[in-house]
């Protein structure tokens, strides 16, 4: 059954230049054509939506087609982070932002249990729903964590407040939560 949800043009264009930076204009082909979405000239009009199943879809032929590469997943999440959201900002105005560009559809709670740590809580992620619908024998569990790895040290890497040294775990708890570990090393103060 079709999704009557949209998904805002800016996320899905972010979403593609950050493949088109780490895997070139063929590879970026090859994932709209597997996804079998209506994508002209690998870019949407920067204005407007595009229905919440063809994003989906894209990042479906995303983790498939990828699967087994998470250094790629990782990087493009980073790209990511950077495309969608090039002026920085604090972590949760990233995550609310891709919440809100979402309709609400992926729920987040951060906390911070010490100095150093930040835990992220992820349910109902897109990114980990294109996950579902993998051929018999293909698991792609924790891969798309690479993806959001790479797009928490992106939006992290951002803040001048930050340390030297930036470490992302992640728990994966199936397809419906994730939970993100990020342990922060601040500078030495001169």
């Amino acid at each position: 059954m079709l999704s009557d949800k949209v998904v805002k043009n800016s996320l899905v264009n972010a979403l593609l230049e950050a493949i088109f930076d780490v895997l070139d204009a063929d590879g970026r082909k090859s994932i709209i054509q597997f996804a079998n979405v209506d994508i002209t000239n690998e870019k949407l009009p920067s204005k407007g939506t595009t229905s919440f199943d063809d994003f989906i879809k894209l990042v479906n032929a995303m983790n498939f087609l990828l699967a087994y590469s998470k250094t790629v997943m990782y990087e493009i999440g980073r790209k990511f982070s950077f495309y969608f959201s090039p002026y920085g900002g604090t972590l949760s105005d990233f995550i609310d932002l891709i919440q809100n560009t979402l309709s609400n559809e992926m729920k987040t709670e951060i906390s911070y249990p010490k100095d150093n740590m930040i835990l992220i809580k992820i349910k109902n992620c897109p990114f980990c729903k294109g996950a579902v619908t993998i051929l018999p024998g293909r698991k792609t569990e924790g891969f798309t964590c690479e993806f959001f790895k790479g797009l928490i040290y992106g939006t992290m890497a951002k803040s001048s407040d930050l340390g030297d040294s930036i470490e992302v775990s992640h728990i994966c708890k199936g397809l419906n939560e994730c939970i993100f570990e990020v342990e922060i090393q601040k500078k030495e103060k001169e």
